[in-house]
């Protein structure tokens, strides 16, 4: 059983009741054995760009994630507070001049999901990746939380805010 909160503990009870024989077993927590890296930002008038067609998508802000040697990485974004805005994060090769390249990994479509959205591990070649929170409409505005997990030692740093 989990809180949504981090570091919330408490009783609890599970009751499970079948008509057929059941096992259960304990599943690992998302990114078990792996680096965790965490950051926080904001979506505001500067940084609220919305989804890719709507021509604002370079606004949003942006994540570098650093990458010394080939790893297996995973990302989750999730609004500390949840509200109504469907959100979405997305993983490109960074281009030679600095800009968004090739795009490597996405969470998906824009959903609002208490449990935020994420991106499955996904194995990545050395070098360096931006990772983009986004909000489906321009204007959204939000406080967000990313965690990024790699079997492999890594650097992720808020980019452009």
């Amino acid at each position: 059983m989990s809180s949504w909160e981090r570091e919330q503990t408490g009783n609890y009870t599970l009751s499970i009741e079948s008509s057929a024989a059941i096992s259960l077993s304990q599943i690992p927590q998302e990114g078990a054995g792996m680096f965790a890296r965490g950051i926080s930002g904001k979506w505001d008038a500067a940084t609220s760009g919305g989804r890719p067609s709507g021509n604002k998508y370079a606004l949003n802000p942006t994540v570098e994630l650093v990458l010394p040697l080939a790893a297996t990485v995973q990302a989750r974004l999730y609004l500390p507070h949840p509200a109504p805005v469907p959100i979405n994060v997305t993983v490109f090769k960074r281009a030679q001049a600095g800009g968004i390249g090739e795009q490597v990994a996405t969470s998906g479509p824009y959903v609002e999901a208490t449990s935020g959205v994420a991106v499955p591990r996904t194995k990545l070649a050395a070098g360096v990746y931006l990772v983009i929170p986004s909000t489906f409409e321009s204007g959204m505005f939000a406080e967000w939380n990313l965690d990024v997990w790699a079997d492999k030692t890594c650097t992720v740093e808020l980019a452009r805010k």
